[in-house]
């Protein structure tokens, strides 16, 4: 069984140092969530405008439930498409500074900062609410205007409205946990890198303790070193 071994033998091992290697894995995670980001947004924004088209508007439908549902869709599919606009802009510079890492990893910025973070937050989850509460909406709009009175037409919807919640509930536990063992990683590696820069600036004040004596021990031997030519000088004269 192969034993595990720290990220600084890798580096070793690939001609690399640690920092390097996490900075490329940083490109290629913001990479992977900007691929993600424009598939699910594409897919979302194209299913919440095939709703808008397709679903059946019944002359008995109330407006005060259409226009909130054609509000909704709109900003639903007005959210994917300004993420699909940010993938789109920083995918390209990211994959070309990760198949040419000779030109710097400094030109990407922007590509490892906050705009990954908007287009991932818009995308996989601000999107996917919305995209939820769109479900609920088309389930109202679309069974609506079936047979019987007012209270036994809101009951699919209602239906529909509790199972997307209980399901949201089941779901949240496993969410928040995959979101604290991420979390968890990447306090490690801060953590390694403190603890790095701690030993770093233990070896520069010890290298500068060491040159300190040096120069007292060099004093030191100038100063009686001249103090004994000095003698003999005085012992000539004499």
């Amino acid at each position: 069984m192969a034993s595990r071994r720290p990220p600084s033998h890798l580096a070793v091992e690939s001609g690399l140092d640690y920092d390097h290697l996490y900075e490329l894995h940083i490109l290629w995670l913001n990479r992977s969530k900007l691929r993600s980001s424009m598939r699910t947004s594409t897919l979302l924004a194209g299913f919440a405008l095939v709703a808008m088209v397709e679903v059946d508007v019944n002359i008995n439908t109330p407006p005060g439930l259409l226009i909130p549902f054609a509000i909704h869709t709109a900003v639903l599919i007005f959210v994917h498409l300004f993420s699909l606009v940010i993938a789109t802009q920083l995918l390209p510079e990211l994959e070309a500074t990760i198949n040419q890492p000779c030109l710097g990893l400094g030109v990407t910025r922007l590509a490892k900062g906050w705009p990954v973070q908007i287009c991932w937050f818009l995308s996989n989850i601000f999107g996917i609410v919305l995209f939820l509460v769109e479900l609920i909406l088309v389930a109202y709009v679309k069974f609506y205007p079936v047979a019987g009175s007012s209270s036994d037409r809101l009951h699919v919807g209602t239906g529909t409205l509790l199972v997307i919640i209980l399901l949201s509930l089941v779901s949240a536990p496993f969410v928040v946990m995959l979101f604290r063992s991420i979390s968890k990683h990447k306090m490690q590696h801060h953590e390694h890198k403190l603890d790095r820069a701690k030993e770093l600036l233990d070896t520069i004040n010890q290298r500068a303790i060491a040159g300190g004596d040096m120069d007292s021990e060099s004093e030191s031997y100038h100063s009686s070193g001249s103090y004994e030519r000095s003698v003999k000088y005085q012992n000539t004269e004499v």
